[in-house]
């Protein structure tokens, strides 16, 4: 354990995959207020979250073949947190268009581009501080994933909570400010990622699906 709390490395990996889970987790958990925003219907909002869970497994299963075969974790990751970036801004640009297929069908692409960070970021983390116990390493950055997403959760819920006095409505901005949030936390978990030194064990057999 003193060995992963005194290592430079570990906590650029802890960091950089609490940002990138922390914003899947906080999306996943404020989609319905998001979409209510731009003017979406409880219906419509049931199937974009339909769209974002479907597609995020199929990319999963995809990641998870890639990474047996190529056991390339750091490039992997990058490759997540790239894409689900650049995934942002399909979702942003579809939010104000009003046109619900489109809108489902960037969340089904933004859903396959982050939601594998989950898996290969287990995976990264176990592999690249082994022969440390994975137990030690996947449970101390499950741990900061939960922190890390409470308080993002929390900080983005707030740009979307309906004022009390109908009178004085939050800014139209807000809507945006609160995407802003979550497409930042996965551009800065990017760049702490390319801090990561890569260490790993290529004679160790991991198999991932």
């Amino acid at each position: 354990m003193k060995m992963l709390i005194g290592n430079m490395n570990f906590w650029f990996m802890l960091i950089s995959f609490a940002l990138a889970y922390s914003s899947y987790s906080t999306l996943g958990a404020i989609v319905g207020p998001v979409t209510d925003k731009f003017g979406y219907t409880s219906n419509q909002t049931s199937i974009f979250g339909v769209c974002f869970i479907v597609f995020g497994v199929l990319g999963s299963f995809i990641h998870a073949i890639m990474l047996d075969k190529c056991k390339m974790f750091k490039r992997q990751f990058i490759i997540v947190l790239g894409s689900s970036f650049l995934a942002y801004f399909l979702l942003i640009g579809s939010m104000p268009t009003g046109i619900a297929v489109l809108v489902a069908i960037c969340l089904g692409i933004f859903g396959f581009c982050l939601i594998p960070v989950i898996g290969v970021g287990f995976s990264f983390t176990a592999i690249n501080f082994s022969p440390i116990s994975a137990a030690a390493s996947c449970g101390i950055a499950n741990m900061l994933n939960a922190i890390v997403g409470c308080g993002l959760t929390a900080l983005v819920s707030y740009f979307y909570t309906e004022s009390d006095d109908p009178l004085h409505p939050p800014p139209d901005s807000y809507k945006w400010i609160g995407l802003g949030i979550l497409s930042g936390s996965v551009l800065l978990g990017l760049l702490i990622c390319l801090l990561i030194k890569e260490n790993i064990n290529r004679g160790q057999s991991m198999r991932l699906s």
